[in-house]
């Protein structure tokens, strides 16, 4: 299994390139050949290795008492109470020690009230030693703020522009995501109301409409309170065009424009700035 592991020869256009670190991702095989080898690694260092260790350190008990493992495709989490980063660091290299090596990524590693907190993937987890909890990375919080687009890094949503339909499907679906992400991560209806004015404030600077918003919420809202939060983060929305604009209308009675229209009409936020004391409930 390790050889696919070691397939890096790519071809782009006329010119072969080999990649020359990580662990190539995309094929059509390449999900599946990754979780093989790699949790093989994991299965020795789970019957093998971690016996070794907490022997010879004399640590009793299960291994998640001492450290906390956990790996999505070629990004690992490893956190620990009791271990030195170095040790947590040695201990990555003996469960992957023949296959790959983890670049070591601390800049998104903050300590604020007693908790560690860091960013994994597109999570930002909070850990004491009483309680941890997680919420969601915005990448485009900034972008939904300001409306600056050199701040738009990650394309979420679908510009205003183009079919439809899709773009009536796109979004609906979007919207639902994050509603099953809100519930996953058991949300308090205040933290939902922050991140969906965000994603509704993100949405109208690439051109979608209050009215279309509200519409399509309303039908990937899944119950009448979740709706509600939904309905609330749209109205203040609403009040920050007002203020912005008073004698102004609201822009939504066309919820697709030709995109070089599109930018030009986008809803009246896009005209200023938007203070987080705007938004808060």
């Amino acid at each position: 299994m390790r050889g696919p592991v070691n397939l890096r020869i790519f071809q782009f256009g006329n010119l072969f390139l080999e990649q020359v670190s990580g662990i190539p991702i995309g094929g059509p095989v390449s999900g599946a050949v990754l979780e093989g080898v790699l949790s093989l690694d994991e299965h020795m260092f789970e019957q093998y290795i971690w016996p070794t260790i907490a022997s010879t350190c004399k640590l009793q008990g299960e291994r998640q008492k001492w450290l906390t493992i956990a790996r999505y495709v070629d990004d690992i989490f490893i956190a620990s109470r009791w271990l030195c980063p170095h040790c947590v660091e040695g201990i990555v290299t003996h469960i992957y020690k023949n296959t790959i090596n983890f670049d070591r990524a601390c800049d998104e590693l903050n300590y604020i009230d007693g908790y560690t907190i860091v960013k994994f993937l597109d999570l930002w987890i909070y850990l004491s030693w009483s309680n941890q909890f997680i919420t969601l990375v915005n990448k485009n919080d900034l972008f939904a703020l300001s409306g600056i687009n050199s701040l738009h890094v990650k394309n979420r949503f679908p510009i205003a522009y183009g079919s439809t339909t899709y773009l009536r499907k796109r979004i609906t679906c979007d919207l639902q995501g994050r509603i099953a992400k809100f519930n996953q991560f058991n949300f308090s209806p205040n933290m939902s109301f922050l991140y969906l004015v965000m994603d509704f404030a993100e949405l109208m600077r690439l051109g979608y409409g209050p009215i279309f918003l509200e519409t399509y919420w309303k039908k990937a809202a899944s119950d009448l309170g979740t709706w509600e939060i939904g309905e609330a983060a749209l109205e203040r929305l609403k009040a920050v065009c007002r203020k912005t604009r008073p004698a102004a209308k609201l822009s939504g009675g066309r919820c697709c424009l030709p995109r070089s229209q599109g930018l030009q009409r986008a809803p009246q936020i896009g005209a200023r700035t938007i203070s987080l004391q705007d938004l808060l409930p």
